[in-house]
């Protein structure tokens, strides 16, 4: 019985996610610094990290992605792979700060950090396809929106991982 609600609850924050991403991707409009998003879709692998382990939240993320990507047409384009790098090295170093620092971050600390790996690992891959170090002169400014983004994620995060522990007691 325990394994089947693992199992439920593990697809429903897969499939929100994944509606989080397509919207994102498709319906939502672009902030003023290029390349920049609201990052919804951590608030999903947020909880998955916070309820589950670091496996459940890796896998959640490569799926996420993947389909995510599928969805919205642009499965193996430069813009999935951005997305995929961003995504991954987001989750590697929210699962790494999670497992040695919650208590002393709360989920939004966690989330924080996550939004500025994400920003940082793109712009690294943009300076590799471009070949040149100028991309870096957005990093104030996806940082500037990295800041309020993360934190409302981890918030929010936080607050659906306790109505969910609560429901389950």
């Amino acid at each position: 019985m325990r394994s089947t609600r693992k199992l439920m609850m593990l697809s429903f924050l897969l499939a929100a996610g994944i509606v989080l991403y397509v919207m994102e991707a498709l319906y939502l409009p672009s902030l003023p610094v290029p390349g920049a998003k609201l990052g919804l879709t951590s608030i999903a692998t947020l909880i998955v990290l916070a309820l589950y382990s670091w496996r459940e939240c890796l896998l959640h993320v490569v799926a996420r992605t993947v389909i995510g990507s599928m969805l919205a047409g642009t499965f193996l384009t430069p813009a999935f792979l951005f997305s995929f790098t961003g995504a991954l090295m987001s989750a590697l170093v929210m699962i790494l700060v999670y497992e040695k620092f919650y208590g002393k971050l709360s989920l939004a600390g966690v989330s924080l950090t996550g939004a500025t790996t994400h920003n940082m690992a793109q712009l690294i891959l943009a300076a590799f396809f471009v070949g040149h170090p100028g991309v870096f002169f957005q990093t104030p400014f996806l940082i500037l929106i990295a800041i309020p983004t993360g934190v409302f994620n981890g918030v929010a995060a936080g607050y659906l991982v306790q109505r969910t522990m609560a429901l389950s007691v």
